[in-house]
């Protein structure tokens, strides 16, 4: 069974709230896997596990790789009962109100660029 990853159709009903500050004229994504036991929504800030190149929600507390920003989920994905694939966006401007990560991680405004994304988190206006 497919699952529309919103490539070419959001639907307004899709979209629960707006994660994007503006327009980025470049902004880019990135096919990734979600790691299974999670069930995580649009807008979480996830991490990659280095051991496993897997996905999960971002957790400045880890050791594990997760602990750097690798990506914005781009769309609801309930890994539950497996692995999933899905999308991150890995540049772009995003509003840091409806960003989720874990409850340790702070989302802080500014400018994150590493190796895995170039991304301005905006405080709203």
């Amino acid at each position: 069974m497919g699952k529309n990853l919103g490539y070419t159709e959001l639907e307004s009903d899709i979209i629960s709230r707006d994660i994007f500050a503006s327009n980025a004229e470049a902004l880019q994504l990135k096919g990734i896997t979600i790691a299974s036991g999670q069930n995580l929504v649009r807008g979480t800030c996830l991490g990659k596990k280095t051991e496993d190149g897997k996905y999960y929600k971002w957790n400045t507390d880890a050791s594990d790789g997760t602990q750097n920003l690798a990506g914005i989920l781009g769309v609801d994905t309930d890994a539950s009962e497996g692995d999933e694939v899905a999308f991150a966006w890995v540049t772009g401007d995003f509003n840091k109100s409806a960003l989720y990560a874990t409850a340790s991680s702070m989302i802080t405004a500014g400018f994150v660029n590493n190796d895995n994304v170039s991304l301005m988190i905006s405080e709203e206006n």
